[in-house]
């Protein structure tokens, strides 16, 4: 009994310790792996251990053993059959993507990357007109750009005009009884003088060709580019550039994205207008034309495959056309407009004697177009006068060409001059002389060799008659108010870090001494900005001969700036000079190191001055220009204004506020009505007074609380 005892617990301790020994099967991507075990057993036994008694002892035994097991390969795992045939991916592949091996994606066609994250060139993203160089990044054709290749990013892809045009009519009952056409180029400017307009009508015709797409991939079906849109734009205004009216109009000519036009685009659209068009108005037109279109891309990853349209930004062109009203005729700038004291230079007929042959010379100068701008002078000269008498020679004469001179004989002799601007105005000046009587006293011709430029001479004396705004021997000096440089524009802002600026601005501004005043000692920051503009006044006479080259416009544009103390010390702060374009503006920046306090002064001088030269007989001739200074004082003031009877100048009746209460019922309602006045003694030693500032509070009187918790 005691043996099976020990059997007993013998087969309980080896069931207990000894682990399983056995592992399932694997294929596929099987890898072997050693697994060592130990088996313990133990036996017990007993043994006399005194006179009646038994003691009991377990002896424990210990083996080792080796066994070879399978499990699968890192990367695989099994399937229900323990087949280690399926790869494991650490990141799940994206897109579509397959598992295939540990790792490692198989993508679809329209993605690529480890696992399949970035997207091919495909439906998904059609490069095209492209190729697909690496993965997602496309190589457009020229012109284009964009994720897809699907916008027109230079002018190599730009629609281009064929023709354009905007006709002005005077319509009645849908007959025009008057028309003005202008064809336009990039730009054009049309100059009308007449003066009954209320419609106009803008035809434009457009083309946009793809010449050479590269082969179409398999999932573009087809592409379609041509003109997809046009509009004109139409605004009238004035000569101040004030908008009478702005009016957007759409070609409807069936051209779409979804139809894009691959031939030529005709538009024509139309407008009528009730504003009364004056001198000076400006009519813009704008036509544009925009292309455009779309791409079929095919979705091969579904069935039946799916087609979408994929859209094109285009690119505009725009073509400008301006028609100025111009109803005025040219002007001369001494007989009309009073510039100038040489009224008789508006055509000027002169006998004298060229190798020993009588003469007529025929001068002028002086006249102006201030808007078109004069584009030419027609002449026709009479023996006799004009109405009885025969023309002998017509023609037309244009800058650069010399003076007209006709040989004559004694008798009454006629000049007809018509000068026109680009509108077509024409002013006439028509003039006799009886050569006869100038034969007894007519000599050589005194101007030979002499230089009146810009001006002429006259033959018969050798006097200089200058372009209005000349003066001099020989017309070196600019002197003349017409001829002055203009400074425009001026602006200045005073600005210091958390502090509210002081700013200054005039356009129109025609005193060269202006006097600004500030409180705003603290701001150092300056900023200053101003234009400056010349350009000659009057039209050139014929240049002569000896006269090679004539060149005026700005030769000095600069600014001072200088910090002037209240006891009239002078601190220098900076000078600036600027470029002398014949119009430019000059901007500048200058932190202010002077001190300023109040009656001081930042005295900003600005200075401009025209010149110029002419080459006379190869030899340099400097022009003596004209000098304007505009003075800009910003004048400090950091004290109040004073009642002076307050103050005790002077004993006065008036206080320094009277408020008068009274009562006036309306509707049996009564009101309290307060009135105010205020002496006229109030003073302030430097700004003056600008303005009175009045507050009324109301609140309740109960309450002890001050004005700055009182409603206004």
């Amino acid at each position: 009994m005691g043996v099976g005892h020990e059997l007993s617990l013998l087969l309980i301790l080896v069931i207990y310790i000894v682990p399983s020994l056995t592992s399932p099967t694997y294929t596929g991507h099987v890898c072997t792996y050693t697994l060592v075990g130990r088996t313990t057993r133990s036996y017990y036994s007993t043994y006399r251990c005194g006179w009646w008694s038994r003691c009991g002892r377990t002896t424990y035994y210990t083996t080792t053993h080796t066994e070879y097991r399978q499990r699968c390969c890192t990367g695989w795992t099994s399937d229900s059959s323990n087949a280690c045939i399926i790869p494991v991916c650490s990141v799940s592949c994206r897109n579509g993507g397959t598992c295939v091996a540990p790792n490692t994606c198989r993508c679809p066609t329209t993605h690529y990357g480890s696992y399949c994250q970035n997207s091919q060139c495909s439906w998904q993203n059609p490069c095209y007109p492209g190729t697909c160089v690496t993965g997602n990044n496309c190589r457009c054709v020229t012109g284009f750009g964009g994720p897809h290749c699907a916008t027109m990013i230079t002018n190599v892809q730009t629609p281009g005009f064929t023709s354009c045009e905007a006709t002005l009519s005077d319509r009645i009952d849908s007959q025009d009884h008057l028309e003005a056409t202008g064809r336009c180029r990039i730009a054009t400017t049309v100059f009308v003088k007449q003066q009954d307009w209320n419609h106009v009508k803008v035809k434009w015709a457009s083309a946009y060709r793809f010449s050479s797409p590269p082969p179409e991939p398999s999932y573009i079906r087809s592409m379609v580019l041509g003109v997809v849109s046009g509009n004109v734009w139409l605004r009238l205004k004035r000569r101040d550039a004030t908008p009478v009216f702005s009016r957007y109009i759409v070609c409807n000519n069936g051209d779409s994205r979804d139809n894009p036009n691959q031939g030529v685009s005709d538009c024509s659209v139309e407008h009528s207008f009730t504003h009364a068009v004056r001198h000076g108005d400006r009519l813009e037109v704008d036509m544009s034309t925009v292309n455009g279109g779309y791409k079929e891309v095919v979705n091969k990853d579904v069935t039946p495959n799916r087609v979408t349209k994929r859209y094109f930004t285009g690119r505009s062109a725009t073509r400008k056309l301006t028609f100025f009203f111009d109803y005025q005729e040219p002007k001369h700038l001494c007989r009309d407009i009073g510039l100038c004291s040489e009224t008789n230079s508006t055509l000027m007929l002169t006998v004298a004697k060229m190798n020993g042959q009588v003469q007529l010379e025929i001068q002028w100068a002086n006249w102006v177009d201030a808007l078109s701008g004069i584009a030419n002078y027609n002449y026709t000269i009479y023996r006799g006068n004009t109405q009885d008498g025969s023309a002998v020679v017509s023609g037309q004469w244009k800058h650069g060409d010399p003076w007209i001179k006709q040989y004559v004989n004694s008798g009454l002799w006629s000049v007809v001059l018509k000068v026109s601007d680009r509108a077509g105005n024409e002013a006439i000046v028509i003039k006799e002389i009886n050569v006869g009587d100038h034969l007894p006293t007519v000599s050589p011709n005194l101007c030979v060799g002499k230089d009146c430029f810009p001006g002429f001479c006259v033959p018969d004396t050798g006097r200089c008659v200058c372009t209005a705004g000349f003066s001099g021997e020989n017309c070196n000096t600019i002197s003349g108010k017409i001829q002055e440089p203009q400074i425009k524009t001026v602006r200045i802002s005073l600005s210091g870090i958390n502090k509210r600026p002081f700013n200054y601005s005039n356009t129109t501004e025609t005193s060269n001494l202006v006097n600004v005043y500030t409180n705003k000692i603290n701001l150092t920051d300056l900023m200053l900005s101003w234009q400056a503009e010349y350009e000659m006044m009057g039209d050139l006479p014929s240049r002569p001969s000896s006269v090679s080259d004539f060149n005026v416009g700005l030769v000095l544009n600069k600014a001072d700036i200088e910090v002037v103390s209240s006891e009239g010390t002078v601190q220098k702060e900076a000078s600036f000079s600027c470029p002398v374009n014949s119009s430019s503006t000059c901007n500048k920046t200058h932190t202010l190191a002077s001190p300023r306090m109040h009656n001081s002064n930042l005295k900003i001088t600005l200075e401009v001055k025209n010149g110029g030269y002419k080459i006379v007989s190869g030899t340099r001739v400097e022009f003596q220009g004209k000098t304007v200074q505009r003075q800009i004082n910003i004048r400090y003031d950091t004290e109040a204004p004073y009642f002076s009877c307050s103050a005790g100048a002077r004993k006065c009746d008036d206080e320094e506020m009277k408020v008068k209460v009274s009562q006036i019922s309306t509707d049996g309602k009564k009101d309290i009505i307060l009135t105010l006045t205020w002496g006229d003694n109030w003073r302030d030693s430097l700004a003056g007074i600008d303005y009175f500032q009045y507050n009324i509070y109301n609140y309740p009187g109960t309450r002890d609380i001050g004005l700055d918790d009182a409603p206004i």
